[in-house]
C-alpha cells in the first residue's frame, strides 16, 4: 500500500488510495501529505490525498499534523493541515503556541486557518500559555505593522484576550 502511493505512476497512486480508504488509519497522514508534495500538478491525486486526510477523526492524528506542521517539507501545505485539525473535528489545545507561531509566519490563509482551529476549540488552554501567546502577537504586530495579514492576527490576539479573561 506504501509502496503504490510513492509509486511514479499516477494509476499506482490512485489505486493506493482505494487501499488506504479501506484500510488506512490516521498513521497514513504523513505518507498522504508527502504525496501532496509529490505531485502538486496533479488534481485527481491531491484531491482525493486531501479527501482521505479530512476523513481523518482520530485524536491520535494530532501530533502528527502538528508535527507536519513543524516539518519545512510540508510548509507549502501549511493552511490545507490547519484545516484539517477544524474539518476533523480534532483540536490541539496543547499546541496553541504552534497555531499562534503558523499564524504569525505564515500568509493569510494561514493565519485564517489558525485562527479558525483557535475559534473552535471547546477546552480551554493553560492561561500561563495564552499570556505568553499574547506577549508574542504584541511583538510580532509592534514589529510588523504592515504585515499583509495583521487583520488576522490582530483577530487572534482578541480572542485569546477573550479565552483568558473567561
Amino acid at each position: 500500500m506504501i509502496a503504490r502511493l510513492f509509486s511514479t505512476k499516477a494509476d499506482e497512486v490512485l489505486q493506493a488510495f482505494t487501499e488506504i480508504h479501506e484500510k488506512g488509519n490516521y498513521t497514513m497522514v504523513e505518507p498522504l501529505l508527502k504525496t501532496l508534495t509529490d505531485w502538486p500538478e496533479d488534481e485527481s491525486i491531491c484531491r482525493k490525498a486531501k479527501e482521505i486526510i479530512m476523513e481523518v477523526k482520530s485524536e491520535n492524528a494530532i501530533p502528527i499534523l502538528v508535527e507536519a506542521l513543524e516539518n519545512p517539507a510540508y510548509f507549502s501545505q501549511r493552511a490545507f493541515i490547519l484545516s484539517v485539525f477544524w474539518h476533523a473535528g480534532l483540536y490541539p489545545v496543547d499546541h496553541v503556541e504552534t497555531l499562534v507561531k503558523h499564524a504569525l509566519q505564515g500568509d493569510y490563509y494561514v493565519a485564517l486557518e489558525s485562527l479558525t482551529v483557535l475559534e473552535n476549540m471547546d477546552a480551554e488552554p493553560d492561561e500561563d500559555l495564552l499570556r505568553n501567546e499574547l506577549i508574542t502577537i504584541d511583538e510580532f504586530i509592534d514589529e510588523n505593522p504592515n504585515a499583509g495579514h495583521l487583520g488576522i492576527i490582530k483577530s487572534i490576539k482578541e480572542l485569546l484576550t477573550t479565552k483568558l479573561s473567561q
